[in-house]
């Protein structure tokens, strides 16, 4: 992972597992594990892909990379390890949005 986030024209990707609220309901302590199992499998696909992590909740991501080929990378594996662990039984949507992000002020 970068140290610093990159500023400029950048790519974003935002994650967030679906229906997760329901699936809390249902199923409180498969979906520590499941989410604990995902947050591990989505947080290195994006530091592998020079992502920069600026928010991270039980059920998502919010990361800025100083590509879109970086991201796209980044959101193609990690969906690829998801759909392969067994212990991860739901989907993660995943959004790509390239735009300008300033730097601190």
């Amino acid at each position: 992972m970068s140290a610093q986030p990159p500023s400029g024209t950048v790519t974003f990707l935002a994650t967030g597992i679906e229906d997760s609220a329901r699936l809390w309901e249902q199923a409180p302590e498969d979906m520590a594990a499941a989410t604990a199992a995902h947050g591990v499998v989505v947080r290195k696909a994006i530091e592998r892909c020079n992502g920069h992590v600026f928010a991270a909740e039980v059920d998502g991501f919010c990361a800025a990379f100083p590509s879109a080929l970086e991201a796209a990378n980044a959101a193609v594996e990690a969906q690829r390890q998801l759909v392969r662990d067994n212990a991860i039984p739901f989907g993660v949507r995943m959004a790509l949005h390239t735009g300008e992000a300033g730097g601190p002020d």
